[in-house]
């Protein structure tokens, strides 16, 4: 919260004349922006395995304690241990090395 003890606060943060120019023409850029601000469950699923994959890696599969992949990632252990679980994620020989 901010608060202002002369009066009312004024903050210019060059807004007010992109809000104004987007509501009279969307743009081509405004448009494509539009149609790429979504994906479907199927690829939401799909980079959220893959990412898990990154950080996993990164920590040469080390899920718990300083350094691991769920720390990497910022969620509980315990949650990363359950989605590897269902998303069927194993380790490959190579990485075991």
């Amino acid at each position: 919260m901010i608060t202002s003890r002369g009066g009312p606060l004024r903050l210019d943060l060059g807004q007010e004349k992109a809000v104004s120019q987007a509501r009279r023409q969307p743009s081509v850029e405004t448009t494509e922006a539009a149609d790429a601000a979504f994906v479907t469950e199927a690829e939401r699923k799909h980079e959220s395995g893959e990412n898990i994959l990154a950080a996993l890696e990164r920590a040469r599969w080390k899920i718990y304690g300083p350094g691991g992949a769920a720390e990497l990632l910022g969620i509980k252990p315990t949650t990363l241990a359950s989605r590897i679980k269902k998303m069927g994620l194993k380790r490959s020989d190579k990485a075991g090395r």
